[in-house]
């Protein structure tokens, strides 16, 4: 269902394409990543919100992912963002190394734009098959420059699949090509506030 809603509201034109944010980011964007995406408000007002599961089944998605996140030991944790939907159209979309987050983190008060600091991926990919592409590989960093990294995993995006890693240079990761649309939704988990 979770992969019906957002193919549903792909069709409709409301996913837009990744992008990229700083100095030269659109020219960049459109050289490192393929996907599209939105951002899912699951955080409504209970009177706005569609009658049953079944017609947006994000908010028990979100909920579910939230239980398992917080229930990891010795992780503290800040606000989630809201969930981004994603599709990889299968023409080969793909998104290069980066991380979520290219800040050190070196605790609640350090300085970081976005204060990501765990991503967690929940995979929607019925029938997914070698040969599909869309792979997420992992890698281990030596550092703040990812050019030094080396592959640590290779992850299939099978459907009902959640993978959590750090947001920040300790992982760096990449989307490797995807031959069919590969969809997914992405929540990343704050530091804690100071």
């Amino acid at each position: 269902r979770v992969r019906d809603a957002i193919a549903s509201r792909r069709r409709a034109g409301g996913l837009a394409r990744g992008r990229i944010d700083g100095d030269g980011a659109a020219r960049e964007a459109a050289a490192r990543r393929g996907d599209v995406v939105a951002y899912w408000n699951v955080d409504r007002e209970p009177s706005s919100r569609p009658a049953s599961p079944e017609s947006d089944p994000l908010p028990a998605l979100s909920a579910a992912v939230d239980s398992a996140v917080r229930a990891l030991p010795g992780v503290p944790l800040g606000p989630r963002s809201e969930p981004m939907v994603s599709c990889y159209p299968g023409d080969g979309a793909r998104y290069a190394m980066h991380f979520d987050n290219a800040c050190l983190d070196e605790g609640p008060a350090a300085p970081c734009p976005n204060r990501r600091r765990l991503t967690a991926i929940y995979y929607c990919n019925p029938r997914w098959a070698p040969g599909h592409g869309g792979e997420l590989r992992l890698f281990r960093s030596t550092g703040t420059d990812a050019r030094h990294a080396l592959a640590r995993a290779v992850v299939a995006p099978l459907a009902d699949r959640l993978v959590l890693f750090w947001a920040d240079y300790r992982c760096p990761h990449e989307v490797l090509p995807a031959w069919r649309d590969r969809y997914a939704v992405t929540f990343w988990y704050a530091r804690p506030l100071p």
